[in-house]
């Protein structure tokens, strides 16, 4: 899960995670 991180600061990448977001 280290990826997500990254993916955090690219905006196109909410779709990939919202969840992540949410919390």
């Amino acid at each position: 899960m280290g990826e997500s991180r990254e993916h955090e600061t690219q905006p196109h990448s909410y779709p990939k995670h919202p969840q992540l977001d949410e919390t």
